[in-house]
């Protein structure tokens, strides 16, 4: 579960051209990427395999979900499991992040993964577009799908990995223009004491 949770988002080397990339696909992932580069703070709530809660401003973020919790304040990330008691530190690479952040994942996808467009549909009341992603290298993720609606905001992915487990994710409402501060993406290891702290960095 704990590596699900890792893998969720991917569910985020060197540029690559638009050429490599359905035009209509990379339009709407770009606009969905702006539009939360120009959101002061945003949470999502979601639902799916597994929920949770993420906070968002600008690189840093917060996970919270009942198996795991992450934080990341743009350099350091704090990896907490209520149920082993335990906090992981660590100073993750790029690739590390587009596993962890959409924001990472939106912001690289065209240096990591090839686009495709699959159209538009109805689904849950609303039309949205249909983009599937897949790795340009080898790796243990097979494909994310997303659906993102007009507003273009994702309210659906679907990831699914080389061993055949798949995972979805609802989201449920998106929250814009939240105000955070640096203390909302670390984790006060001090004030835990019994926690046991591993220290990676």
């Amino acid at each position: 579960m704990k590596k699900l949770i890792i893998t969720l988002f991917t569910a985020f080397l060197c540029t690559i051209g638009y050429a490599q990339h359905a035009p209509e696909a990379t339009k709407v992932l770009d606009e969905v990427s702006s539009t939360w580069a120009t959101s002061t703070g945003m949470q999502i709530n979601f639902t799916g395999t597994i929920r949770g809660v993420l906070q968002m401003k600008e690189q840093k973020f917060r996970l919270t979900t009942s198996q795991m919790e992450y934080c990341y304040d743009g350099k350091t990330l704090w990896s907490y499991s209520p149920k082993d008691k335990e906090v992981i530190i660590s100073t993750p690479t790029s690739k590390e992040m587009i596993l962890i952040n959409p924001y990472f994942l939106l912001h690289n996808y065209k240096q990591t993964f090839k686009s495709a467009y699959g159209g538009r549909k109805r689904r849950e009341n609303q039309m949205v577009h249909i983009i599937t992603l897949t790795p340009k290298q080898k790796d243990e993720l097979r494909s994310v799908v997303l659906y993102i609606n007009d507003k273009k905001e994702p309210t659906y992915l679907k990831i699914t990995l080389t061993n055949g487990q798949m995972m979805e994710v609802r989201v449920k409402n998106i929250q814009r223009n939240k105000s955070y501060n640096t203390k909302d993406f670390t984790f006060e290891s001090e004030k835990n004491k019994q926690l046991e702290i591993i220290d990676l960095r």
